[in-house]
């Protein structure tokens, strides 16, 4: 039977069961926490490293649209990602940028056809996948909210073999977190009401 010391955090025998020999598990503590030291939790963000960010990378430039990868056929979804769509993900995108970034992002956001492809690349790869989120065929691009167009679009951006639009995708889920709020609400708490 073992009692946890916090003070020494090494365990202790109990006293009423004879013959029980201490293991040795210092070395085992001690590399447990050398490893949380260098985790990932324990980033702590820079100035430099906040929400905005990424608004630049909202913007693609025209040599990195000339080298995407094409869509592959057969087509995953009968419905296609059209203009009125990629507007509406643009107008959502631009409500979470600052003043500074939206001439940027503006003149320079993906077209439908791109946007289309990149949704297209994340339900490709959502066939293999056991615990698939998004119901395929009744999935209307048309009838879904760009929040939810946005964060598909996204997904398939970051898989793309090409940078630029990773970061893209990167971005996308950025300002579609910060957008979130904006649709969310619950009286009960005001606080979460934009």
């Amino acid at each position: 039977m073992w009692n946890f010391n916090p003070q020494n955090l090494v365990p202790e025998l109990d006293p009423a069961l004879p013959g029980q020999q201490t293991p040795d598990v210092r070395s085992g503590i001690t590399a447990g926490a050398e490893a949380f030291e260098r985790s990932l939790f324990r980033w702590a963000p820079q100035k430099q490293e906040h929400a905005y960010a990424e608004q630049v990378n909202l913007s693609l430039p025209y040599k990195d649209i000339q080298s995407l990868e094409t869509r592959l056929s057969p087509e995953i979804l009968d419905h296609r990602l059209e203009q009125n769509s990629r507007d509406r993900i643009l107008a959502m995108l631009l409500s979470t940028c600052k003043p500074t970034n939206v001439e940027r992002v503006v003149t320079s956001f993906p077209s439908a056809e791109l946007l289309d492809s990149l949704m297209h690349i994340f339900f490709r790869s959502e066939l293999s996948r056991t615990d698939s989120w998004i119901h395929l065929p009744t999935f209307r691009p048309q009838a879904q909210r760009p929040e939810l167009n946005g964060i598909v679009v996204a997904a398939g951006a970051v898989l793309s073999t090409v940078s630029t639009v990773r970061k893209l995708g990167f971005a996308i889920q950025e300002a579609v977190r910060l957008s979130i709020p904006k649709i969310v609400c619950f009286p009960s708490h005001p606080q979460t009401c934009a």
